[in-house]
């Protein structure tokens, strides 16, 4: 019964979405694909209260490898069942908003909530399947329902669509599910294990779209807000960081010197030249995009030992999938007054104050500000690779300051100073985004707050019954707790008070009706030291840029020979095996 509510119903739901999208008004479909993935979540947590876990919802042997049978399977465990929880609540969310903003007799738009209810529902089963074969299916679909979602939104025209998403999608299934078949014979033989590692690498690197494809978190980020905050926070890049974990799990070479240090060195590369790109960035969406494939870059660094793999970043995973979607919410109602999210393009009337509030909690938790969830994640992480790998502690901290200052231009801009004539009326929650942003980043405040909830609900004694938390991490007392919610209620509270505190009227100061927010590069410039310092690094992100675009033009994955062959040959593999 659990695996009707949690699979099938998302899926029949998503069929007839397509069958009846001439006939049955849109809203209608989407809200009963809102529907299907929250019953899907709420199933998911009521195995989580009422059952024992881990619980096997499905299991069949797939294929046959040297004596050792290669399963699809779908495991709800102590560690997955909340990683495939959020993109149910993600993608439910996601319809019921995209439902609501729809003409109620408008039709013709099913395959938009079809790929969002397959995404959504198909994401969670790659998250449940671990290391088994399911997650190379999975990635096959989200990669493709998220390409056919950013084109039956209307965002890219047919020429346009970025195809780098479809394309690095089906390769990266190819490669994963290459090293799900290694996975049986690694074990007895280093050199298959070195290969089935650096073949997950690469389909990772793919799949989530890490340089040169750097265009696709700028594609996922570009759709409507809440659209985005599905498929950037829930989709391929969630699917890659929970493969990663997963699938490091059984290798043995990542526990040795060489391949830990350049496993390490990698994911804190990602995350610098991505914190370098956000802090270029023009719009919001591209901000939290590149910002998002940062925290991915983090993530990587994390599984380079033992404890950040089991530990640290499933709570890194968590983070930013949270606070990027609830970010992206917080700009549903921006979006709806403005024209498009350029920084220096939002006037004072476009920028409200309860969704600044909430954009900027997910922007600190997303950052490490103490009194977040992130900042735990982030203490746990710099505390293990201070032992660990020493070395790593600096450009951690380059980066996380990276992502700092290219975080304050759009708080800047979400939460703009009214002037004395405009502030009227109290903070309203006036919409459903603004509610859902609100619902979804209480989490951030209250596992801030308290991360021992977190640990006892979810982060279990991972590394066996035996371990103690004190062995692990550093978990807060209650003057620490207290510590916490002061630095969390501050926070708010200094947003707050900067928002309605006095400001010159904009007819009496031509400068400032001119001029909107300014981005970091272009402040940088009113002081004198600061643009020597950003240029060069500026410049190495503008090289690597040009260099993506550059092969996504000459490279012949661009070409939908190719894709269709990929398609094909991933067919073949499934029918000849199953």
């Amino acid at each position: 019964m659990s695996v009707t509510f949690i699979f099938i119903v998302p899926l029949i739901v998503a069929i007839v979405c397509i069958v009846a999208s001439a006939r049955v008004a849109t809203r209608v479909l989407g809200l009963a694909s809102a529907a299907s993935l929250l019953l899907a979540a709420l199933t998911v947590v009521a195995i989580r209260v009422v059952g024992p876990l881990p619980q096997t919802l499905v299991s069949y042997p797939w294929v046959t490898i040297a004596d050792r049978e290669l399963q699809i399977t779908a495991v709800l465990s102590e560690t997955t069942w909340l990683l495939a929880l959020l993109p149910l609540i993600g993608g439910g969310t996601t319809a019921l908003l995209l439902a609501l903003a729809i003409a109620p007799a408008l039709r013709g738009f099913g395959a938009l909530f079809a790929a969002v209810t397959a995404v959504s529902a198909v994401a969670a089963a790659g998250i449940l399947g671990g290391d088994s074969a399911a997650v190379p299916i999975a990635w096959s679909i989200v990669a493709g329902g998220s390409f056919i979602a950013l084109r039956s939104s209307g965002v890219f025209s047919e020429h346009e669509a970025p195809m780098s998403i479809a394309i690095g999608g089906q390769t990266g299934a190819l490669m994963i599910l290459a090293v799900a078949m290694l996975t049986p014979l690694a074990s007895s033989d280093r050199s298959i294990d070195v290969l089935r590692t650096a073949l997950l690498f690469i389909a990772v690197g793919l799949t989530v779209g890490v340089l040169p494809l750097w265009r696709a978190p700028d594609a996922l980020a570009s759709a409507p807000a809440a659209l985005a905050g599905t498929l950037l926070a829930f989709g391929t890049p969630l699917l890659g960081a929970s493969a990663l974990v997963s699938f490091l799990a059984d290798s043995q070479v990542i526990a040795e010197r060489g391949w830990r240090d350049g496993t390490a060195a990698v994911g804190i590369a990602i995350a610098l030249l991505s914190a370098f790109g956000a802090l270029g960035a023009r719009g919001l969406h591209q901000t939290i995009g590149r910002q998002h494939l940062a925290h991915i870059g983090f993530i990587i660094a994390a599984s380079a030992t033992e404890i950040g793999r089991e530990v640290i970043a499933p709570l890194l995973i968590v983070n930013a999938a949270l606070s990027s979607f609830v970010m992206m919410l917080a700009l549903v109602p921006l979006n709806r007054r403005a024209d498009d999210d350029r920084l220096e393009s939002i006037t004072i009337e476009q920028a409200a104050a309860v969704p600044g509030v909430l954009f900027f909690i997910g922007a600190a938790s997303a950052i490490g500000i103490p009194g977040t969830l992130g900042f735990w994640g982030r203490l746990w992480w710099l505390d293990e690779i201070r032992t660990v790998i020493p070395w790593l502690v600096a450009p951690a901290l380059a980066t996380l300051a990276l992502l700092l200052v290219s975080s304050l231009a759009p708080v800047a801009a979400v939460i703009r100073p009214l002037a004395a004539r405009q502030r009227r009326g109290r903070m309203a929650f006036t919409d459903a985004a603004q509610a859902s942003a609100a619902i979804l980043a209480s989490p951030l405040i209250v596992l801030g707050i308290a991360p021992n909830i977190a640990w006892n609900l979810w982060l279990t004694t991972p590394l066996g019954a035996g371990v103690s938390i004190a062995d692990l991490v550093r978990l807060p007392d209650v003057p620490g707790m207290i510590a916490a919610a002061t630095a969390a209620t501050a926070s708010i509270a200094i947003i707050v008070i900067a928002r309605r505190a006095p400001r010159p009227m904009p007819e009496l100061d031509a400068r400032i009706a001119d001029h909107g927010i300014i981005a970091p590069r272009a402040i940088a410039g009113g002081v004198s030291t600061t643009p020597n310092l950003a240029r060069r690094p500026q410049s190495w992100w503008e090289w690597l840029r040009r260099i993506g675009e550059w092969l996504n033009r000459l490279s012949p994955f661009e070409q939908r020979y190719y894709m269709a062959s990929l398609v094909i040959s991933l067919l073949v593999m499934l029918l000849l095996f199953f």
